[in-house]
């Protein structure tokens, strides 16, 4: 337990002092796949209460389950689960008005981000009410917060984006000025907005999951100005998805789809947007010194 507490306490600091830079937290979810797997395969089974003692343990279970392991027509299922313990949590620590709790809980989300990439994909192929949900869910990975004012006001400007990709999502043939018009909605593409990250990442994922956006991916990059930490982010971004995708046991035509344009993006990227060592910004800032 001690070992386990005192590790999670360098990835802790290590996120605090980057203010959650994306190699940071990619680092964390790469570790925690194989701690998880390995934990798994022990003849002696662990709890993984004693590895997260602070957290709710209904939450640590219902993450630590891997996508690959659940079918996926019962994702969204599981994914609601998922928000409503999650949404619970955060209201708590709203009431008591401790960041610490906070920081728990979304600390608990970031080591399992295989999870907010299921989110991500769901929203492109759902229709349902469960979408709000999902949208409040890459928020609060994105933008941790215990404001629920603030909160609203930045879901309103999220769902205007997503409906309007949700309108593009099933046609066939599209071309960037289609993009382009769901990119100016509410100026949320811009380098100053507060959800740049979280844009970024629906982006990715209607580009990923539509069959009109496997044709504009490639040119669609370019919209996106990716510098330093947001190049990077959707770098971390891709190579999670892709990881996650090659672990699936069950592959369809468009999961094949979907790996061909990964891998052409995350050519583009390479040649067009060179990774920084020290970024300028990063996604989470001013949001972790409230947690220190």
């Amino acid at each position: 337990y001690r070992r386990s507490s005192d590790l999670d306490g360098i990835f802790r600091s290590i996120l605090l002092e980057t203010d959650g830079h994306p190699r940071a937290i990619a680092i964390l979810q790469a570790f925690t796949r194989c701690f998880v797997q390995t934990l798994q395969q022990m003849q002696i089974q662990m709890p993984l209460k004693v590895y997260f003692p602070h957290n709710h343990q209904s939450l640590v279970m219902a993450l630590s389950r891997h996508p690959s392991d659940i079918p996926s027509a019962v994702w969204s299922k599981h994914l609601s689960n998922i928000v409503q313990i999650l949404k619970r949590n955060v209201q708590e620590a709203e009431v008591t008005r401790k960041a610490e709790n906070l920081f728990q809980n979304w600390f608990l989300l970031a080591h399992f981000g295989d999870w907010v990439n299921i989110a991500g994909q769901e929203l492109m192929r759902r229709e349902d009410e469960i979408t709000e949900m999902l949208l409040w869910l890459l928020m609060f990975y994105y933008k941790p917060s215990n404001q629920s004012q603030q909160e609203d006001h930045l879901l309103a400007d999220v769902k205007l984006l997503y409906d309007h990709l949700k309108v593009l999502v099933n046609a066939t043939h599209l071309n960037l000025e289609d993009l382009q018009t769901a990119l100016t909605a509410r100026h949320l593409s811009t380098e100053q907005s507060p959800l740049k990250d979280m844009t970024n990442h629906l982006i990715m994922s209607f580009l990923l999951c539509s069959a009109g956006g496997h044709g504009i991916a490639k040119e669609s990059v370019q919209l996106l100005t990716l510098t330093g930490d947001a190049a990077d982010g959707v770098f971390e971004l891709l190579g999670s998805i892709a990881h996650r995708q090659n672990k699936q046991r069950h592959k369809d035509s468009t999961d094949y789809q979907s790996q061909m344009t990964i891998k052409l993006l995350q050519e583009v990227l390479s040649e067009t947007q060179p990774r920084t060592v020290q970024p300028t910004h990063t996604p989470l800032k001013g949001v972790f010194h409230s947690f220190q």
